[in-house]
């Protein structure tokens, strides 16, 4: 898949998905995104990424779907023998990432902030200057 790919790691395997999504794949996982946005705590995020990754691969890796995502999926962890943080095995923030660079690849959410009236006044930009309809 190369560029036209991203790459999340979930239960130590690194999965491909694809970088921009066709109409199909949007529709499939549009119900994800909107869970991801409405999402009250981490754990509905991530329940809500992994879903979406599951409509993506619902072709392409069949086995990976939700239950399977939701299985492998490594959170951070303690290990009171050693006394020892494992938080080096905790894929969340990965999953996050690999959300992000799809949506903004696809066109879901802007690659950055839109400029304030303000801001856009300072740069000359006629259409809102002041004075100007």
């Amino acid at each position: 898949m190369g560029d036209e790919s991203v790459k999340v790691r979930i239960g130590g395997e690194e999965i491909e998905l694809p970088r921009i999504l066709n109409f199909a794949q949007l529709e499939r996982t549009w119900p994800a995104v909107e869970a991801y946005s409405a999402a009250a705590s981490g754990v509905q995020e991530i329940s809500a990424a992994l879903a979406f990754f599951a409509g993506l691969l619902v072709e392409t890796r069949p086995e990976l779907n939700l239950a399977e995502l939701k299985k492998r999926t490594r959170v951070e962890r303690f290990d009171p023998a050693t006394d020892s943080d494992l938080s080096s095995v905790d894929e969340r923030p990965g999953i996050h990432t690999a959300l992000s660079e799809i949506c903004k690849a696809s066109g879901l959410i802007p690659r950055r902030p839109p400029e304030t009236p303000a801001a856009e006044a300072a740069t000359g930009n006629p259409s809102t200057a002041i004075g100007n309809t």
